[in-house]
């Protein structure tokens, strides 16, 4: 009998020692195998990483970018809207300037008109009396410094 459990005692021990080896080389392939896998992934997750930092680098100007064109589009429109108002100033100013002009060839007319429509004193000759009052006027405007 003690032979008997000797030898079941070998055995025990011979399969505890093959279980323990083909782990070891179930382990070790396996390892083998995934090291690989892992390493690539590995790279990929750097690359990844990477990919996102400078995507992130990117953002951040593109953000930058966006802020100074809006900045600059308000400006921008401020200073169309700041046109914007001049003009419609300068039009006003320009309709007044008008009318005033009108109003002031109106007037130059009637007197135009008025002096074509007078006859002159008996007596005064037409050419001289005309060539004395345009020369009369012409030294008035010098004076005022209209020419």
């Amino acid at each position: 009998m003690e032979r008997l459990a000797a030898k079941i005692g070998a055995a025990i021990i011979a399969a505890l020692v093959f279980a323990a080896l083909g782990c070891w080389v179930g382990f070790a392939w396996g390892e083998s195998r995934s090291a690989d896998k892992v390493a690539k992934l590995e790279k990929e997750v750097a690359a990844a990483k990477a990919q996102k930092t400078l995507d992130d680098d990117m953002a951040a100007r593109r953000d930058e970018y966006c802020d100074a064109i809006d900045g600059a589009l308000t400006a921008q429109n401020e200073v169309i809207a700041e046109l914007g108002r001049r003009a419609l100033a300068n039009q006003s100013a320009a309709a007044d300037a008008a009318a005033a002009a009108r109003e002031a060839s109106d007037r130059m007319q009637r007197a135009a008109a008025n002096l074509l429509a007078s006859r002159p004193p008996p007596g005064v000759e037409a050419c001289a009396a005309a060539t004395a009052d345009f020369d009369n006027e012409l030294r008035a405007e010098r004076a005022d410094g209209a020419l």
